[in-house]
């Protein structure tokens, strides 16, 4: 999976996206610690109605390709969730979520956060 992120993530350009469902800040805290060993990136399934599922892109610049970081986690396009289940299905958590751009139009392609389940 690794080689897909190299591939994908290309210029580093990271849009500013905004959570729109700020009721469950507290909860998107403890969700959100990767750096911790918790979080997204903690190598465990997290319990959908936990995750943040509305998010806004503030800019005007648009990521260009399928994988941008996401407030809280990776958001991947459904191309990288068929390359990555093609490569270990049924590993990972990939939750759907909507984005859509400043002026309200949504993405082109369905979006997910990704939960990365394994860690090295």
């Amino acid at each position: 999976m690794a080689h897909i992120f190299q591939e994908i993530i290309g210029d580093g350009f990271i849009p500013k996206v905004t959570v729109l469902d700020d009721d469950r800040k507290a909860e998107r805290l403890a969700f959100s610690r990767a750096h911790q060993g918790k979080g997204m990136l903690g190598g465990v399934r997290f319990p959908p109605e936990l995750v943040p599922r509305r998010f806004v892109i503030e800019g005007k610049r648009m990521p260009a390709r399928g994988v941008f970081e996401c407030v809280v986690a990776l958001a991947v396009d459904d191309r990288f969730v068929d390359a990555v289940e093609a490569l270990t299905p049924g590993v990972h958590q990939f939750l759907p979520i909507d984005i859509t751009i400043k002026d309200g139009l949504p993405l082109a392609r369905p979006q997910f956060l990704l939960n990365c389940c394994t860690r090295i």
